[in-house]
Order: C-alpha cells, then sequence, then structure tokens
C-alpha cells in the first residue's frame, strides 16, 4: 500500500465521530477554596459590542444542587481602566491603535480573563498587584448567594452609560458601555422578558435579596449602580479598595498625568469633571447624612498630605511611557499622596450643570463593607480616607483599614471573605485574621504600617 493511501485511509478515518462535543460554556467552580460540591460557573454572551467587536460576556456563579430562589450578587472586577493613547494616529504611525496599558484592556478575551482572575482560576495573575485566590466568589457561593460576574471590555471605571453618560465619542471613536453591561446584570435579573431578549436562560432564580461588590476600580462600578435610576433595594455593599473620590487624580499637584487623560476620556463635559466626586459613595452618605453620626467632609476636600513623588506615578517626568504600565490606575507609590481644593470655585459656578442631582432620591443599602488600606501603593489616599473617615461608626457600616502594602484584599484570604459575607447576610460581625495589630505581619502575611502611622 502507498504511502498516500495509507494516508487517505487515515483522513477517512474518525475514531472520535461518536464521542460527545466538550461544552466548556459551564464547568465546575473549583479553585481550591470553594466547599460547596456543585458549584458551577456557567458563560453567557450579550448583544453588547465591545470595543474589539466582540460581543460582551458575564460569568454566572451557582450551585445545580440548590432550586429555590436565591439571593444573587453582582461582582465587579478590577483593573477596567484604559484608553488608546492617540486614537487620531494614522496607520502607518507607530503609536496607531497602542493603549495606556502595555496590553490594551479594551478587548473581550481580556475582560474574561479578568472576570476568571477573580474567580481564582486563571493560571497566572492578570493584575500582578493582586493577590486573586477567588476568596469572595467561593465564600458567596458556599453562603447560598449566586453572582453575576460580567466582563467589562471598556476600560471605563464602569462609568459610561451610551445616550446617558457618555464618553468623548467624537475624539476616541467607540463607545463606552461599563455602566451599561452592570445595569444590563440588574435588568437580567429583574426586569421581566430582557433576559429573553438575549437570548438568556439563567438557571436560578432570584429571590430579590440582591448584593453587590467591588474589588479595586469594580467598587466605582458599585457606586454607579446604586445611582442608577430605577435600581432596586440593595441589602448589602462590599468595596474593596475602590478609588472612591476620582478629584485626586485630576489635580495637577498630583502629576497624575496618564490617568488625568484617561479621566477626561470618560468624563468629557468639564462642568461633569469640576463636579466629580458627585460620582462617590461619600457622596451619596452625604446625600444621607442624617445616618450619619456626623457630618462627614465635602467629597473631595480631605486634608492634602502632601504631593506624591513624580517619580512612581507614571507621569511623563518620571520615564515611565507606559503610565503606570500593567498597574491599576498606575501602579507608582503614592500612597500618602493628598490634594488641594483647586478647582473650588469653578465646581461652585457650574454645579447646576454638572454633577448628579438630587443624590437623595437614591437609596442606600442597609449594610456596607469598606474595605481599605493607609499603605495601598496604587491610588492616592485621599481618594479612600474621606470615604472610610465617614463611616466610621456607623451601625450599618464596617470599615477595615488593613494597614497593608497591598490593594484588594478580600479576595485573597477566604476566611476573612466568609466573615464579611456573613456581616453582610447578617449583620453580624466576626473576627478578621486583618484586625491582627502584633507586630508588623499579620496572620495573611502581608506587611503591616506601624501603629503609629495616620
Amino acid at each position: 500500500m502507498t504511502a498516500l493511501a495509507i494516508l487517505t485511509l487515515l483522513g477517512c478515518f474518525k475514531p472520535y465521530d461518536e464521542l460527545p462535543v466538550l461544552d466548556f460554556a459551564e464547568v465546575p467552580f473549583d479553585n481550591g477554596l470553594v466547599d460547596s460540591a456543585d458549584a458551577r460557573v456557567r458563560t453567557f454572551s450579550t448583544g453588547l459590542p465591545c470595543p474589539d467587536g466582540s460581543r460582551a460576556r458575564f460569568h454566572l456563579v451557582y450551585r445545580a444542587d440548590v432550586t429555590e430562589p436565591v439571593p444573587v450578587a453582582v461582582v465587579l472586577h478590577s483593573g477596567a481602566f484604559d484608553y488608546v493613547l492617540n486614537p487620531e494616529a494614522p496607520p502607518d504611525d507607530p503609536i496607531h491603535g497602542a493603549t495606556w496599558r502595555a496590553e490594551s484592556r479594551l478587548r473581550q478575551d481580556w475582560a474574561d480573563e479578568m472576570v476568571w482572575d477573580t474567580l481564582g482560576m486563571y493560571p497566572e495573575p492578570v493584575e500582578p498587584a493582586e493577590d486573586n485566590q477567588g476568596a469572595l466568589p467561593a465564600a458567596l457561593v458556599d453562603a447560598g448567594v449566586a453572582q453575576l460576574h460580567p466582563g467589562n471590555c471598556w476600560g471605563d471605571l464602569w462609568h459610561n452609560e451610551e445616550g446617558y453618560q457618555d464618553n468623548d465619542f467624537a475624539y476616541e471613536n467607540m463607545a463606552r458601555n461599563g455602566r451599561t453591561f452592570a445595569w444590563w446584570m440588574i435588568r437580567i435579573l429583574f426586569e421581566e422578558g430582557f433576559a429573553e431578549t438575549q437570548g438568556i436562560a439563567l438557571p436560578i432564580t432570584p429571590s430579590g435579596e440582591l448584593f453587590l461588590a467591588g474589588l479595586g476600580e469594580g467598587g466605582r462600578g458599585v457606586v454607579e449602580l446604586l445611582t442608577h435610576d430605577g435600581m432596586p433595594p440593595v441589602t448589602g455593599v462590599l468595596l474593596d479598595s475602590s478609588p472612591d473620590l476620582l478629584s485626586p487624580y485630576l489635580d495637577p499637584i498630583a502629576e497624575l498625568t496618564y490617568e488625568a487623560e484617561g479621566i477626561r476620556r470618560l468624563w468629557p463635559r468639564e462642568q461633569d469633571r469640576a463636579e466629580i466626586d458627585d460620582w462617590s459613595l461619600l457622596a451619596l452618605l452625604q446625600a444621607h447624612e442624617a445616618t450619619m453620626a456626623s457630618p462627614p467632609a465635602k467629597a473631595g476636600t480631605g486634608a492634602d498630605t502632601g504631593s506624591p513623588d513624580p517619580a512612581d506615578t507614571g507621569s511623563p517626568d518620571s520615564g515611565d511611557t507606559g503610565g503606570g504600565g500593567d498597574g491599576g490606575f498606575g501602579d507608582g507609590g503614592f500612597g500618602d499622596g493628598g490634594f488641594g481644593d483647586s478647582g473650588e470655585d469653578t465646581a461652585a459656578t457650574e454645579a447646576e450643570t454638572g454633577g448628579l442631582d438630587d443624590l437623595a432620591a437614591h437609596d442606600l443599602p442597609t449594610r456596607i463593607v469598606y474595605v481599605w488600606s493607609q499603605g495601598d501603593p496604587r491610588q492616592p489616599q485621599a481618594s479612600t480616607a474621606p470615604t472610610a473617615a465617614a463611616l466610621e461608626g456607623t451601625d450599618s457600616a464596617w470599615v477595615i483599614d488593613t494597614r497593608a502594602r497591598g490593594h484588594v484584599f478580600t479576595n485573597a484570604d477566604v476566611a476573612s471573605a466568609r466573615t464579611l459575607v456573613d456581616f453582610l447576610l447578617t449583620g453580624e460581625r466576626g473576627e478578621l485574621a486583618w484586625q491582627s495589630d502584633s507586630g508588623t505581619e499579620g496572620p495573611d502575611g502581608l506587611s503591616r504600617l506601624p501603629e503609629c502611622a495616620p
């Protein structure tokens, strides 16, 4: 028999024809931390386009052995901040299509990878500055809480909603829809008929009890949902390492040039940037200050703790042409950076046309977990500390300053994640590993700031 004849026969021989086709749309949720035997992750595509032309996707975490209605959490991942450096660069320009991030985050596959990283099921870190073991999703599913994890492929801090909160479309030549997609999660859960229009049939029945969780920049998406018209009541929210106030990034003293440029793309109207701290948990708290132990400071007017070192911020003067490379808002060491009150007069004169109106019309959640750190190297302390101070001492909020030199903590330690999830569900406060103040290293292995730290 000739070699050609043998190859022809082999080409016709198909020993796997009778085997079932493997379906990777649903896989076991097994990251080593999950106790539930039948926890699953199912992937859904939607009709909302990403900038790369792909369809945006979300992932459902649920227990297949549970048939009764279940509470649901919408979990928003970190790192959703990126932009094309020069959208007007011609195709023959070396910078054509180049993004602020070394690897573009304006892609469906990046968003998918970030969700899998959040679940603790990606083989290598997508956000190198974070330790995503999937502790929070594991704690939620073991507590009986199903989860929707939308993938943000728009790099917009979960802020933009086409037709309502538009980015600078004329300059960028693309629409951003991070807020739109986060809102779609609510619509899929609670709006009759909407899931069907997307060809989606969830294998769960929502009980009506709703939770929101935001890791890193995902915490901004939590606030975007809380201030969205038509938002149903929320039982509890968790924000971990969220840059709540954005005015520090716009302050020229901070020299966060690349971050400021990205924010200007997302808030193209000058009058909105003048009131940018309206889009914050602190502003929402101020609108409900009757629930506070004492009135908080005006959003965006925290104490000036000194400008950061330009050498560590990814600014042009630092020689880092990547503007922060693969880090979060930039991975420079500006954890103790502050900001002044520049622009306050402008904000006052434009308040009638910029910012958000009638924040008090939006309800606060029943319970709030706010995790932050004085030692977070990824963001100015002035973006987180004022909100922490406003929440301190309130019965409905649990504020944790880990004092660790790190970023995003609840997704690495499953014991602490279970404690925080229990608080969201019941209001009961347990003991956290982070609360150990002996020495400079806690039981989770994270280095601590000394007790005398401001």
